[in-house]
Parts: structure tokens; sequence; C-alpha cells
């Protein structure tokens, strides 16, 4: 296949100038190491201003066809793609090894310097074909899938958040053809009002699993959230210091910003220590998993913020092994 002959998704080259900080983005790409395209998706564009992606979908070719031994085939823009996500059983997938696979197949490279991104795995921009925001995938989605007009159509009338407030990520944003198994909205917006679709979410939300709600007979909702403007506490100064994981206990105190969003931050306490530290949680994907007062026993980076001691936890299912954040190893509704 060769590099020119580009997917076409509408008008998602196009990112409106009110979106310029909004915190995800997707992504096609065309990796010339594995002649193929790829599907990525990224969700500190906030935070960080760059492609740090987490792939999704790679397409088949003879060079990627070893993904097939552990991952499902899904049909794409008219193509055929590796699911990075979802085993050939149809089993949610641990983000450890998704990122395992992306970087094997497509050979990105890692962010190694001793900022928040840490680890995270980069898109090159001569690579990017196309870059869309969860509004503008939302808009066309909604423009073509009668689905996906429906259940919009009953969250706002249950939610009572404006449609401006919507945003779509996922397969039917990628491919507003493909059948609505689930839908991923991201609610975009003030605190107030992310608030608000928060707790809708959450009346319907069983602990443990990705915030969703069933809405019978029309498609699961699966919750994101992206504050406009950004409701992180200061970050540009923290530094990771050591390389390697440390075990620490700590006593959740309180939260620094909203439980829900990307990038969860909060006050604790080193157990056997009047010691306090910053805890940085990134992509615990929407899981709001940790309460104040509850004991954690967690592997994570030494690191400081403003001068102040703090951790850094990358990967909540390798690191926080006793907290449930991810339906990893679960079935597929």
């Amino acid at each position: 296949m060769e590099r020119e002959v580009e997917i076409s998704i509408g008008s998602a080259q196009r990112i409106p100038q009110q979106e310029a900080v909004c915190g995800m983005r997707q992504y096609v790409c065309w990796s010339e190491v594995a002649r193929a395209h790829y599907i990525a998706l990224s969700v500190f564009h906030d935070v960080f201003g760059d492609t740090y992606t987490k792939p999704l979908y790679i397409e088949k070719n003879s060079y990627t066809l070893s993904l097939a031994e552990s991952c499902h085939e899904r049909r794409l823009l008219g193509r055929d793609f590796f699911s990075l996500i979802k085993t050939r059983d149809g089993i949610y997938r641990f983000n450890a090894d998704i990122y395992k696979d992306a970087q094997r197949v497509l050979c990105l490279s890692l962010e190694t310097s001793h900022s928040l991104g840490f680890g995270l795995a980069k898109a090159s921009m001569s690579e990017v074909q196309k870059a869309y925001s969860p509004a503008e995938a939302y808009l066309e989605a909604k423009a073509r899938n009668a689905t996906v007009r429906a259940a919009a159509s009953f969250v706002l009338q249950q939610v009572g958040v404006s449609e401006d407030n919507l945003g779509l990520i996922g397969s039917l944003a990628i491919d507003p053809t493909v059948e609505a198994r689930d839908l991923d909205l991201v609610f975009t917006g003030s605190l107030s009002t992310l608030d608000l679709a928060y707790q809708w979410i959450h009346q319907g939300h069983a602990p443990g699993t990705p915030l969703r709600r069933e809405i019978p007979p029309l498609p699961t909702i699966c919750a994101f959230f992206t504050a406009r403007p950004v409701a992180y506490p200061d970050l540009s100064q923290f530094r990771v210091l050591d390389r390697e994981v440390k075990d620490f206990d700590v006593l959740i105190r309180e939260p620094l910003s909203p439980t829900y969003l990307n990038i969860q931050v909060y006050v604790a306490s080193l157990s056997g220590r009047n010691e306090q530290v910053i805890l940085v949680v990134r992509d615990p994907l929407s899981r709001d998993s940790l309460k104040p007062g509850i004991p954690v026993r967690l592997r994570g980076y030494s690191s400081t913020i403003h001068r102040e001691p703090a951790i850094l936890v990358t990967d909540v299912e390798q690191q926080i092994p006793t907290v449930c954040f991810h339906g990893g190893g679960t079935k597929c509704s």
C-alpha cells in the first residue's frame, strides 16, 4: 500500500480554534515502518500539546499479521484492522499489552525525559494524515448515523447539558457507518457541566468498571471527560527523579482535581510516616476508583513538584493492582 492512498474521513483535518486546548485528539496515521495505517487516541492534548498517543487499531497487512495471534479483527473505513484493545475472543486487553504490541509493530518513539509525560508513546507529525477533535467526530457521526442521533438526543434530555458539550471518540468516531455497539461520549466544558454528566453516568455505574451507563435499547454510553478550561493544578514543574518504580504505601487524603479526568492528582500521606506527598495518576481511564481515606499499596516513580515530594503512576493496571481501574481481562459487552 502506498502512502498517498489516504483514508478519507470527511472534514476531520480541520481543528477549530476553540477546540485547541481540549484534552483529546484522534489521529489517523501512516506508519512507514509497518507500511500500514494506524488509528490512535491522545487524551493529554490539554497538558502536553503534542501527539502522545495510545494506538487503538493497526491496519492488517503481511507485516502486521503477527497481531492476529492476540488481537480482534475489525473492519473500519473500508479496510481491515487489528484492534489492539480486544483479544480474538472479545476480552479487553491490558494497557501494558497494548503499548507493547504497538511499540513492537510501529516502532513509535517514547518520551524519555523526566517530565510528566515519561514513557508515553509519541507519533511523528510526519505520520499523521488526519487529526480531529471529539466535537468534530460527534457532528459527523450524528449526521451519518441514526443511532448516534437517537442516543445523543436521549443523553441531552436526561443530563441537561448543551450539545456543544458533546464529543465522540472510539470506532464510531472513526467510521460512523459501523455498528453502534457502545457510544464513547466525551463531555467537554466547565466543571459544573462535567459534574452534571458525571452524576448522571454514576447513577447507573457499577463500581470497578468503566464509567458507563446502559440505556437500552440504545447503545451503552461510555463516558470520558475533558475540562475547558483545564482543571488540573499546575503540573509544569513536575519532575521524575528515578526511572525505576518503587513500592509505596499511601493513604489518600483529598483530590486536587476532579476524579473523573484523565490525570488524577491527590494529596496523600506515606503510611507510617508523617510525610505528605502529591500523588499523580496518569491515564486512569476515567475511573474514579481512589477515594479519600483509603490505604493504597502502589508502585510508582519517585518525583517532585514545586520541589515537594511526589509520586507518579503511569500504568494503573500494573502499578496499582489492588484497585480495579480497567476492564482488562474481562469480556466485552
